[in-house]
Parts: C-alpha cells; structure tokens; sequence
C-alpha cells in the first residue's frame, strides 16, 4: 500500500514535471512566433524602411492652354508601385498629404540634352482617394482601355444580363471617348467606342467557342499602329485606328471569359493561310508591350472551373500587371466593374509642378524624371519617369507668353541686330575679301621681258621700271597708283577694252553710294517683308483663322477624306507653312516691285 502510495505520487511529480514544462515550451514558442511575427511585419512592403518604390504616372502631364499660351503649372497624377512587374506588387498607399516630402524633377529633351526642369510646388501633393474605393478619385480621360467580351455559349442568357448591366455601370464611371468594346467567341469582332448614348449598338449575342488567344493578341496590336493584325479577311473585324491614333500613356485591355482557348473546334482554324496564335506568340507580345498595355483578366462563373485561372494570371503577369486576375462571379462582377476596376484605374495621388516662364515647347519628345523622398512615409526613394510633347516648329507653345507688343520689339530688337550683322557681312567683309582676291590675282611686280627696252604705263606715260606693282587685269598694264587715281579701272575701259573694272571697296567710306553694289537695299526690304509676316502671323494663329482656313482648303480639295492623321497633319502643320508662305509672298512682291520702280 505503502509503495503504491510513493508510486502514485512520483506519477502525479512526474505529470506535474512534464505539465510545466510544456506550459514553458508553449510559452517559449509563443514568444518566438511574437518576435517572428514582428520581424516579418518589419521586413513587409508598408512597414520596411528604405523602400525604393516605382512612380507610375497616370495619363499625360496637364498644361492649361491658352491659344499659344501655356499656363505655368504642371499636373501630374501617379501611383506608387512596390516590388513593381512581380506576383507581389502592390499600390503604396501610405504617403499623406501631410507628410514632408521632398520632390526633385529633373527633364531632357531627347537622350542627352537637359533643360531646366520645372519645380515641385510645395504643399501640392493632394491624395485623391482616402481609402474607400469607388468614392473618390475618378479615371483619367487620356487613358484608352479596351474591354474585350468573351459571348461562348456556355454563358447563359441570365449571366449575359448581368454581365451586360455591369459593362453599363462601368461605362458610366469612365470619362466619354476613352472605352472601346469588342467580343469574340469563334470570331472576333471590331473595337467600337462605347458611350453611355451608344451602349445598345454593344452586340452581347452569344456565340459557341473560345478563340481566347487570338483575340487577345488582336486587341493588343490594335494599340499599336505599325502592327499588322493577322487573319482580318476571316473575322467580322476591321482595326480601329482611333485606339492607337491616341497614343495614351496608359492603356488597358480588359479580358472577361469563362472558358479556355478551343480554337481546334472552330473550322476556319484548319484553313492554310488562318493564323492560331499559340502560347509563345502571345507571351511574346504581352512582354513586348508590358510597358505600354496593362491587361485585366476577368475569370467569369460561380467558380473556377470553366476556365484556367494560372493561364489568365500568368497573362497578367506577362503584361506587367500581376495583380490584375479577378474572380468574376454573376453576383459580383457589377461591383467588380463598378468599383475595383474603377478604383484600379483611378490614380492615387497628384502633384503640381511650376514651370519657368518663357519656356518654349517647340514639339520635341521630354522625359520628366521624379524622384519623391518622405521619411514620414517611410520612402527612401521612388523614382519614375514620363515622357510627352507639346506643340510644334509651327505652333510653338510658350509658357506665360508675354503680350503681342512685347513680343513684336523683340522680334524687332533681333531684327535689327540680325540686319546689321548682314550690313557688316555685305557692305565691309565680303568686298574686303574681294579687294584681297583681286590684289592676290592682278597685282604683280613687273619684270621686264628679255631685251625689252620701254614699258609705258597706259594711264601717266612714265615708262614702268622693274620691281614696280602694276595692274595686269587687262592687256593695259598700268602703274597700281595710276590705277587707283584713274577710279580702279582701265584708261581705255569702255572703248577699247572690256575687262579692265574692279569693284573696288574704300574702306575709308564702307557705305558710300559707290560701295553699295551688293544689293543692300533688296536685303533690307527682305527682312521688313519677313517681320511682317511673323508679325501677321503671330496676330492670326491663335483666332483659329488658320484652322479655318486650312479646313476649307482641305475640304476643298479632298471632300471626302476620313483620316485623322492626315486631317491633322494639314491644319496643324502644312497650313501653317501655307499661310507664312502667302504673306510672305505677298510682302516680297510688293517691296520688291517697289525697289524696281
């Protein structure tokens, strides 16, 4: 009894023992799994100090304009992107109006040339959305998206409905010209620009298969203009040059389908000359263009069954928008539309840059380089870039461009310097030269031929005496003295002799009657015709009178002309040129006429 009694309590010492040391295990764990818990959150994209993020600047950078008046501030909106191009890319969120920020902004034109940059103004940076999607912020309206629509038939017409009601809503959260619809099933149809006036020409018809791949790569061409897009002559679809025309800086292709790329059961794919784009041609494209399309792939159904979601995410991945697979249940995808798309398009933040004034955009390509540094924030360094153009060698675009007086005694200013640079190139330079000239080629020492007993100077009469300079312009040698008492040419000039003349330049008297010989006269009335034309030129082309008058010509000339490039091109460039040349015409004409007289 005695020895059970120890036996037990050596057992219940023992359960005692090993009870406490799995509570100070369990403690011990607690903790460690605390301070790994906390490590990890200080290794996590938003706790991590020292983050280097990506600036992603959304649409392109705004200047109010004024005819050929820029105003001096630049809007720029962004988002800031961590661990950018990567399954873990996020939208940092985290950088307050607040905050203290310091922002560098550094600009070149072309690869080299760096210009004077505008400056951050202080206190502009504003948050556009507070944390609550959907409700603020809105969609830049120089963004293009493409919403593709797969209509196979294993979309019923239920979910067509609801798919049909969320495409609405979302075209009413987009600005007006920037969405084009398209759909494919076994064909591909054209890109149409949905509006919410036009939304019922939207064809959401079903059809049978799935040509996924091939629609994809036949929207992602539409954006670029050079490409050639493959199989036209088999699909009901004809490229819309107004998706690539616009040249957005932030283009989208969103992707809704429930199925998988079944192009093997649609019989126009067995025909020789009918390109199946495969997985490789597609990958390529989406990697060519990652820094121009970012792709949306919408997985439709209550599940993913019907489709492969590793497929539509590795698309995403490929465009350069890992996050952008979404599950599109019937029951969600107006919220998805609505809201999270929405959101996603909306930018996060905006700033505002102070440009010099008098800086001149004469069309030429600018990179705007930012750099934004915020302790606050926890961001060491973000750094992204933009590139845009503003006006051209015709249109000029000046910032804060000073009052047509002001503008005029300038030109005239650098006229008048220009004019006598030209005076002191005709009227002193170029006849000095031409004295030099004469003097290296006509005068000479003279040297008396063997056995020759007198030479006599044509002009005096003294026999010329070896070693003297004389003037061999002609066969009348003359003494260089007598040359010059005689007016620089022969004494027989005109009679018997035709080539002795020189136009001799006194630089004692550089603008005597005598020296102007180089048509002084026909310089000066060339230049007041130039500076009327500009002067008239600039008075004209901020009342639209040269748009007018150029549309008319080319309505005139081509009435039926549909290209906007072309259209573009005349009033925007051509006409300008046009008009300069009639006014400048017109001007020269009459001087001239008036100089003849």
């Amino acid at each position: 009894m005695k020895k059970k009694t120890i036996l037990n309590r050596n057992r219940q010492s023992m359960i005692h023992f090993f009870c406490c040391n799995r509570i100070n295990l369990l403690k011990k764990v607690i903790r460690l799994s605390l301070v790994t818990a906390f490590f990890l959150m200080a290794k996590s994209p938003f706790c991590q100090t020292g983050d280097e993020l990506f600036i992603e600047v959304i649409g392109k950078p705004k200047i109010q304009k004024n005819g050929s008046e820029l105003g001096d501030t630049i809007t720029i909106n962004f988002n800031l992107l961590k661990n950018r191009n990567t399954r873990n890319q996020v939208r940092y969120s985290y950088l307050n109006e607040k905050d203290e920020v310091k922002i560098t902004v550094s600009e070149s034109i072309g690869d080299d040339k760096k210009v004077i940059p505008p400056t951050y103004i202080e206190g502009s940076l504003k948050k556009l959305k507070k944390g609550v999607p959907g409700e603020e912020g809105s969609i830049p309206s120089d963004i293009t998206i493409s919403l593709l629509v797969d209509r196979s038939g294993s979309i019923d017409e239920q979910e067509m409905a609801k798919i049909k009601e969320a495409v609405r809503a979302f075209v009413n959260n987009v600005p007006e010209g920037c969405l084009y619809y398209s759909w494919f099933h076994d064909d591909i149809s054209s890109s149409i620009l949905l509006t919410k006036d036009n939304f019922e020409e939207a064809n959401f018809d079903k059809g049978k298969n799935t040509a996924l791949y091939n629609a994809i790569y036949a929207k992602l061409l539409e954006f670029d203009k050079t490409s050639i897009i493959p199989n036209v002559k088999y699909e009901p679809m004809e490229r819309n040059a107004d998706i690539a025309k616009r040249e957005s800086l932030n283009n989208y292709l969103i992707v809704l389908t429930d199925g998988v790329n079944d192009v093997a059961d649609i019989s126009k794919y067995k025909e020789d000359d009918m390109e199946e784009i495969m997985p490789p041609k597609l990958f390529n494209a989406l990697e060519k263009y990652k820094n121009k399309i970012k792709v949306y792939a919408l997985g439709f159904g209550e599940n993913s069954d019907h489709f492969d979601e590793e497929e539509l995410k590795r698309i995403c991945m490929a465009s350069g928008n890992p996050n952008g697979y979404f599950l599109a249940k019937p029951d969600s995808i107006l919220q998805l539309l609505k809201i999270r798309l929405t959101d996603e398009m909306t930018p996060d933040y905006e700033i505002k840059l102070l440009n010099q004034k008098g800086k001149t955009y004469q069309g030429n390509l600018r990179n705007l380089t930012l750099e934004i540094n915020a302790p606050d924030a926890k961001i060491e360094k973000a750094i992204g870039s933009v590139n845009y153009a503003l006006g051209s060698t015709v249109h000029q675009l000046i910032v804060g461009r000073e009052s047509i007086g002001g503008t005029i005694l300038r030109g005239l200013i650098a006229g008048l310097v220009f004019l006598l640079v030209v005076m002191i190139i005709i009227q002193l330079i170029i006849p000095l030269i031409k004295n030099k000239i004469f003097d290296v080629k006509y005068v000479k020492k003279y040297k008396p031929a063997p056995n020759e007993i007198r030479k006599e100077c044509q002009f005096c009469g003294d026999p010329i005496n070896a070693g003297e300079s004389i003037i061999m312009k002609c066969q009348h040698i003359v003494h260089k003295v007598c040359w010059g008492d005689f007016g620089y040419v022969c004494p027989e000039y005109g009679q018997n002799c035709n080539d002795g003349k020189q136009n001799y330049f006194d630089i004692n008297d550089p603008f005597s009657k005598k020296n102007k010989i180089y048509y002084l006269k026909w310089v000066f009335f060339g230049l007041i015709g130039g500076f009327l034309t500009w002067i008239f030129y600039l008075l004209m082309k901020d009342m639209n009178f040269i748009q007018s008058l150029s549309s008319g010509i080319l309505n005139l000339i081509s009435p039926n002309i549909t290209d906007e490039s072309i259209i573009e091109l005349f009033t925007g460039k051509i006409a300008s040129l046009l008009l300069i040349g009639i006014l400048m015409g017109l001007f020269l004409t009459f001087f001239f006429a008036y100089v003849e007289d």
